[in-house]
């Protein structure tokens, strides 16, 4: 799904005195990005652009090159995280039923160091509406778990079975998860959710994107300017300091996490 070959973005960052982030998110349908004080929220959305299949990544790439093209930015603050944004969600596997998702909201507030700021997005001259604040519910959802696709046993079984293939198959990492099944009330208010890992998890990633929520310790690019460098994961060869620069464009991410089913990855 590409964007309409007329739709004209006008962004506009500017400075902002700083505040809580995360109750300023839609209780339903949340766009956050947190890590401590850092992070973005995003407001409504502007566009979406939607993809699947093999050239998931070649056609976002190529979209967003379009979109971004055709934007009239003005940044008064120049961080990482300002002017036009997008927050993404891909498929893991080429095969995937899922669809991937690029959403570019009317409205992000922001905050990186010193530096705090929003960015309204206006589609074809028509702004976004200011933000409300509404505090975020502390009340839990009461959610009793059930056993997904691998139970108790079937896991132990499993991790078992990983250890023998380390010791006598030379096999050096496996990942293994284990599924739990809950479901939220109706209109249930997802912020509680997301404070509760970003306070719980405060090294990782708290993230919501398109209705995947989610927190994630590992970061495997970053790129500011027209360089990028590798982060680190667990049982990773250690990563070069930077990567050589990239004159294609010069754009600025936050990060990109990996996960196979959390921030930017759905199975």
């Amino acid at each position: 799904m590409l964007p309409a070959p007329t739709t004209s973005l006008s962004v506009t960052t500017e400075s902002l005195p700083p505040g809580a982030l995360l109750p300023l998110a839609d209780p339903v349908r949340p766009l956050v990005w947190l890590r401590r004080d850092a992070g973005l929220i995003g407001i409504g959305e502007a566009v979406r652009l939607e993809f699947g299949g093999p050239t998931r990544m070649a056609d976002a790439d190529r979209a967003w090159s379009e979109l971004a093209g055709r934007a009239r930015v003005e940044d008064a603050v120049g961080v990482p995280g300002t002017g036009l944004v997008a927050f993404g969600t891909f498929a893991f596997a080429e095969d995937s039923s899922r669809t991937s998702t690029l959403i570019v909201p009317r409205m992000i507030v922001g905050r990186r160091g010193d530096a705090s700021w929003v960015t309204r997005i206006a589609v074809d001259g028509a702004p976004g509406e200011a933000p409300a604040s509404e505090p975020v519910p502390a009340d839990g959802y009461g959610l009793a778990f059930a056993e997904g696709l691998m139970s108790e046993d079937g896991y132990r079984s499993a991790v078992r079975s990983a250890l023998a293939s380390i010791e006598g198959d030379g096999l050096g990492k496996v990942v293994l998860s284990r599924e739990l099944v809950a479901s939220l009330p109706a209109g249930a208010d997802l912020r509680t959710a997301l404070e509760r890992l970003a306070t719980g998890y405060p090294d990782c990633w708290t993230f919501a994107v398109d209705g995947l929520i989610g927190a994630s310790p590992e970061t495997l690019v970053t790129s500011e300017g027209d360089g990028s460098g590798r982060g680190s994961s667990p049982g990773a060869p250690p990563a070069a300091p930077t990567m050589p620069p990239t004159p294609r464009r010069s754009t600025h991410s936050w990060c990109r996490p990996r996960t196979s089913t959390s921030t930017s990855t759905r199975s």
